[in-house]
């Protein structure tokens, strides 16, 4: 059946007290004994916490703006307006910024956690939509929010929604966790047998530290038998397409661009743009490629030089933009490749060579010219034997936690409106 009979209740009539602002400090670096400040750009569109840059406060306040549980809070101006985090404990000690607004959630009269998957809804995006005009420069304040009819199912069905659509994400979050962690194993092992030189030699044990032979190289001291080779001389390298706004759309030839470029490596699917005009061969890449950002908008060189692995989810032509290059036909172990480029030592080589003030750029000739480290086969095919799998399993968690996400979204409408019903069992 569906609910004809769900209330449209006013946010505030749901809550404690009134919506309240955050604080109005600075950030400084993350440090373990201070609150993490949890600021707009801290906080995806679909109410995930971007874990990546998180920066603390350090305020003699700060204990006043504190997030409890059952705590969401709001963005409320620009292009980001609207945009809502649930917390919970899980999260730590989170110290909530000026530009968001915060509501205490009252449990008796909702289940908190619905409120955080309204904020998902057709419903809540339409409401937000109307008093921004799409806007970059929106502003809806605290009364406005309070004010805000939230559509409430009867509470068994709040209930029941919570429970199915906490599974989807208690699985996200899972696939999270696991490729963090096979992140941090693959980098780990890259930095001691590529930066510490410590692979294992013919015995078994760690090169550099057993007495291996090291040699000059412009890189610094190299293990004997190890070569210095150009980026060019390893892989084929391209600059994308240089496109026009009018040929963005909605569907079309999936384009990757800056920003499907996170800052410390790793793919942004929710970023992809869609293209509808001509293209070449040369602008055209496949899974296993990697991409490189050549630009870089601000001066804090997050993407500059940054690569990305081209995923697996497109089906057919992949190209991508002028901001970027792809390196193809790779005559040395991607895996290898793909965690060098991601290393200190060539982000430093992208530092040296860009150019520019508020918009920096690597030119392509730089690119080809970097230096590269050739490890000998050994080395490189147990490191890759090693790794591959971990690219991998990686990527097809962020291919199944797009499906889940967009199994989620589709379920909420219907379990929101009882076209999928709480059984009489539960």
């Amino acid at each position: 059946m569906s609910y004809n009979n769900n209330e449209s209740i006013p946010l505030s009539k749901l809550c404690y007290g009134k919506g309240e602002y955050g604080i109005g400090a600075s950030a400084v670096p993350k440090n373990l004994n201070l609150p993490t400040y949890l600021r707009i750009t801290d906080i995806t569109d679909n109410g995930d916490l971007i874990t990546e840059g998180l920066t603390s406060v350090d305020h003699t306040d700060s204990s006043k703006y504190y997030l409890e549980e059952n705590d969401i809070v709001f963005a409320r101006t620009g292009a980001s307006t609207g945009r809502a985090f649930f917390y919970e404990k899980k999260y730590g000690r989170l110290v909530y910024a000026g530009f968001l607004i915060k509501f205490s959630i009252d449990k008796e009269k909702v289940n908190p956690k619905y409120l955080k998957y309204y904020t998902l809804s057709d419903q809540y995006k339409g409401w937000v939509k109307a008093y921004t005009g799409g806007s970059t420069r929106g502003n809806i304040n605290a009364k406005t929010f309070g004010d805000m009819l939230v559509e409430l199912p009867p509470r068994n069905q709040q209930d029941f929604l919570v429970k199915i659509l906490s599974s989807f994400d208690d699985k996200i979050e899972l696939n999270n966790k696991i490729n963090k962690n096979l992140e941090e194993l693959a980098q780990t092992l890259y930095k001691r047998w590529f930066i510490d030189f410590e692979f294992p030699n013919e015995d078994g044990e760690p090169y550099k530290s057993s007495g291996g032979e090291m040699v000059d190289s412009e890189l610094g001291l190299i293990p004997k038998s190890w070569n210095i080779n150009k980026l060019c001389d390893i892989s084929e390298i391209e600059r994308g397409l240089s496109y026009k706004g009018k040929h963005l759309c909605e569907s079309g030839v999936p384009m990757i661009n800056l920003g499907s470029v996170k800052a410390k490596g790793g793919y942004n699917y929710d970023k992809i743009k869609f293209y509808n005009g001509d293209y070449k061969q040369k602008n055209v890449v496949s899974k296993g490629d990697i991409i490189i950002a050549n630009t870089d908008m601000t001066s804090t060189r997050d993407i500059l030089g940054t690569p990305i692995m081209v995923p697996s989810i497109y089906h057919g032509d992949i190209i991508f933009s002028h901001h970027l290059y792809a390196l193809r036909k790779m005559k040395i172990s991607r895996s290898y490749l793909y965690y060098y480029l991601k290393s200190d030592t060539f982000k430093s080589i992208a530092e040296n060579y860009a150019n520019g003030t508020t918009v920096l750029a690597i030119a392509k000739n730089d690119v080809e010219q970097a230096p590269v480290l050739i490890p000998s086969d050994v080395v490189l095919n147990l490191f890759s034997s090693i790794v591959d799998n971990v690219i991998d399993t990686v990527s097809n968690n962020e291919v199944q936690n797009i499906s889940l996400t967009k199994t989620r979204d589709e379920l909420l409408p219907k379990l929101m409106n009882g076209e999928i019903e709480v059984s009489n069992e539960e």
